[in-house]
């Protein structure tokens, strides 16, 4: 820790760990110090499209403080470290749509830097196909424990999940082979989109975190957002996310794909939480279903009429 800390040239009063950093108190400056174990060339890689963002005129992102060399990464224990400035953090709740503007305007603004390194594109893994069937299985299972004891389900709510289960492991089927998993579009996807990765303070929001990015599909943290997000109209989340940045007809339907994977259902029942909000989670999955609709419409056959002759 000592090394990191002489490293940025700081003779600090204060050394505490809070909220997964350190905060570090230097005479009158804050610094929060991060702790990254991804690779360290992928940081520099980063926070040059990240101050490419901000420059871009993105209020949303903290800058990185450079050390005593001027490098804005120091390797040390078998870790990577970066700081910022620190932002106390504020009692203030941000709303899905405020959040989903944001993370539009971001995605936006980073699509054409993202442009500049069409090596490092994403592609869907052409195994999630069969990972996503694997969790169809297993939610199946559990939701028959639960026709066993107190917290038994309806039959509607069961068909629910399996019913986004099928479409969604229909549509990336059908979007590996159409697209060979090739996204419409590329943009810096967080990747981690979560309520504990969005700082709130008397300066603004911050985005932070960014050390899961990936240039991919911007749908991937849309959808997550609407995930995170199940007490918020999964309609109204995507028409603010619209406002900053304006889905393709693809991306839609892709959309319409990861929102129909019931992830939140997954992630409690893997986490193995005893209290799982069934109600809560099978009322989002049917609100994410109602929006997939308008998304993805079912087109209706034309039947030809028999004229009398």
């Amino acid at each position: 820790m000592w090394e990191v800390i002489h490293a940025f040239g700081w003779d600090p009063s204060s050394v505490q760990h809070r909220a997964g950093v350190w905060e570090i108190v230097d005479g009158d400056q804050k610094f929060a110090l991060k702790e990254s174990h991804a690779p360290r060339e992928k940081l520099y890689v980063l926070h040059r499209m990240l101050e490419q963002v901000r420059t871009a005129g993105y209020p949303h992102l903290l800058p990185w403080v450079p050390t005593e060399d001027g490098e804005i990464v120091v390797s040390a224990y078998g870790s990577q470290w970066y700081a910022t400035p620190w932002q106390e953090p504020a009692d203030e709740y941000v709303s899905a749509t405020e959040l989903a503007a944001s993370l539009g305007r971001f995605h936006r603004l980073a699509e054409p830097i993202a442009a500049q390194f069409p090596k490092l594109h994403q592609v869907i893994d052409p195994d999630l196909k069969e990972t996503w069937q694997q969790r169809s299985t297993q939610i199946a299972n559990w939701q028959e424990t639960l026709e066993e004891g107190e917290a038994k389900i309806s039959e509607q709510s069961a068909q629910l999940s399996q019913n986004g289960f099928t479409f969604a492991i229909q549509g990336i089927d059908r979007y590996l082979q159409s697209e060979k998993g090739i996204a419409p579009r590329y943009t810096i996807c967080h990747g981690r989109i979560h309520p504990s990765n969005v700082l709130t303070s008397e300066e603004g929001l911050y985005w932070i975190d960014f050390d899961h990015a990936e240039l991919d599909t911007p749908i991937k943290d849309l959808a997550t957002l609407i995930h995170r997000y199940p007490e918020e109209s999964p309609a109204e989340i995507l028409a603010a996310y619209e406002q900053e940045n304006k889905l393709l007809p693809k991306e839609k339907r892709l959309l319409s794909v990861f929102l129909s994977y019931p992830e939140r259902l997954v992630r409690a029942v893997e986490r193995q939480e005893d209290l799982v909000d069934v109600s809560r989670e099978y009322a989002h999955i049917q609100d994410c279903q109602k929006l997939i609709k308008k998304l993805w419409p079912v087109k209706k056959k034309k039947t030809r009429q028999k004229r009398n002759r």
